[in-house]
């Protein structure tokens, strides 16, 4: 069966082709076989940064429960600063119009963005001593739940993390990833899913599909 290249074209969206089309010399054939590639190396990498983000969040939940307790997240302890405040009320409000009943840590933590993880081992609120991170979480323990950081170097994984963060909202949402460094980005998800435990990483090896995809 033949394809009508430029009538697939239309129906996918000329706003949504265009990247595919200017990177194929506005070819739709060639655009239309680009954009099967990022679909399928897209789909290659969404399992391994579903293990990251369980792995690291759960390890950043279980590290600060055992510091202040498994409601450290809860306004009441008055831990964090404006934007992850934010995220935290959006993630209560989202569970309180599913959940009639008290909102657990285990539910909070499965339904909060990564986003929200992410911004936990950023630097929190500037200009606040209160809502430093560095000072009130990294360094007084959340760095023990990533054991095998080099030297514990808490910007460098909000760097890495923030990089993968937007890796996976790309892909959410159906963006070109074609022109990125696939290889290096699947290396980058097994280096940080090592900080936490190295056997993890060593599953997501044994299961990724990205060699395959990008050949």
């Amino acid at each position: 069966m033949s394809v009508d290249s430029d009538m697939l074209v239309a129906l996918l969206g000329r706003p949504r082709m265009d990247a595919y089309l200017r990177h194929s010399g506005m070819l739709p054939e060639r655009a239309l076989r680009l954009y099967a590639w990022n679909l399928e190396v897209s789909s290659s990498l969404w399992g391994p940064l579903a293990l990251l983000e369980v792995t690291v969040r759960n390890a950043i939940h279980n590290q600060l429960s055992e510091m202040f307790g498994d409601d450290w997240w809860s306004g009441e302890r008055d831990l964090l600063s404006r934007n992850e405040r934010f995220a935290t009320q959006q993630t209560v409000q989202k569970l309180a119009r599913k959940l009639p009943t008290v909102i657990s840590p285990d539910s909070f933590v499965a339904n909060s963005s990564l986003g929200f993880w992410v911004g936990l081992v950023g630097p929190g609120q500037r200009a606040s001593r209160k809502y430093d991170y560095e000072t009130i979480l990294w360094q007084p323990g959340l760095f023990r739940a990533f054991p095998t950081l080099p030297n514990a170097r808490r910007k460098l994984l909000h760097h890495e993390l923030n990089v993968l963060r937007g890796l996976r909202n790309r892909i959410a949402h159906h963006e070109p990833i074609h022109h990125m460094d696939v290889g290096y980005l699947r290396n980058l998800i097994v280096r940080v899913t090592n900080y936490v435990e190295p056997s993890v990483a060593d599953f997501v090896l044994s299961v990724e599909q990205v060699s395959l995809a990008i050949g």
